[in-house]
């Protein structure tokens, strides 16, 4: 199973477009599982999960995020 998930195992990168939202997916062409019979592999899907952050807020596409200065 190591063996297998090492053979599976790569690194790409990704861009994600500026105001995705939880739930949204991004498509990145020809990087999915291999095409059967020689074909060209297909697409990767990527479900977006946007995490929280205690200092900021999201209001439609504005991002705020509060610092405090002493």
């Amino acid at each position: 199973l190591i063996e297998l998930a090492q053979r599976l195992s790569s690194f790409i990168d990704i861009r994600i477009p500026a105001g995705v939202k939880t739930g949204s997916k991004v498509r990145v062409a020809r990087e999915g599982g291999r095409g059967t019979g020689g074909a060209e592999p297909g697409d990767l899907f990527i479900v977006v999960t946007v995490g929280t952050d205690p200092n900021l807020r999201v209001d439609g596409l504005t991002v705020y995020y509060e610092l405090v200065l002493d």
